[in-house]
């Protein structure tokens, strides 16, 4: 190989180097322009925002719309469910505004915020629960949750592992930390970030 061709090569892979960040950002983009994620229309999208929303509303600390669990939650289906379970999804957004124009004659994000409120004590009662976990693994057969206690568990997942809880209202200590072998609890505080 020539000089002139090596020059080539180094420019063009070095070019390519440079652009890597924007080939991928335009790979992993999430959904659509105007935000609703790929695998959700417009009014999903909207249900499952005040959802999420009205779970883990704003008070001293932000709520979960202003930190984007929404946004995150949508990824979550755009990116790691396959096509069969988007499409449950997408019906189970369906079947929870159908249940709440049953009882309010109204899709949840047009509900009072008291109508929310009896919605999700609701879905509470009637939604299945995880069953416990050692060492991540379930401990017995896992029947079926459901969509709220789903949505509910993928909030949180959200919630807690922003950027804003995890430096704001969970300890945060960057990795290595000090190792502080024989403290007393008084002095352990909130619990921690990882």
């Amino acid at each position: 190989m020539n000089r002139r061709d090596a020059l080539k090569q180094t420019i063009f892979f070095g070019g390519l180097a440079l652009s890597a960040p924007t080939l991928m950002s335009v790979l992993t983009a999430c959904g659509r322009s105007d935000g609703t994620p790929a695998t959700l229309n417009q009014k999903q999208a909207n249900t499952i925002a005040e959802l999420v929303d009205t779970i883990l509303p704003a008070t001293d600390t932000p709520g979960a719309k202003e930190l984007k669990v929404d946004v995150f939650i949508g990824r979550v289906i755009d990116r790691m469910m396959p096509p069969a379970e988007q499409e449950a999804m997408r019906h189970a957004v369906d079947r929870f505004n159908g249940r709440a124009r049953e009882r309010f004659g109204k899709d949840y994000p047009e509900l009072s915020q008291t109508q929310r409120q009896q919605m999700l004590e609701q879905e509470e009662r009637d939604s299945g629960t995880y069953n416990p976990q050692i060492w991540g693994g379930t401990i017995g057969e896992q029947k079926p949750v459901g969509f709220y206690r789903q949505l509910k568990s993928l909030a949180l997942w959200g919630y807690f592992s922003s950027e804003y809880i995890g430096k704001n209202v969970l300890i945060y200590d960057l990795v290595p930390g000090e190792q502080k072998g024989c403290i007393p609890l008084s002095q352990v505080g909130n619990s921690w970030s990882l």
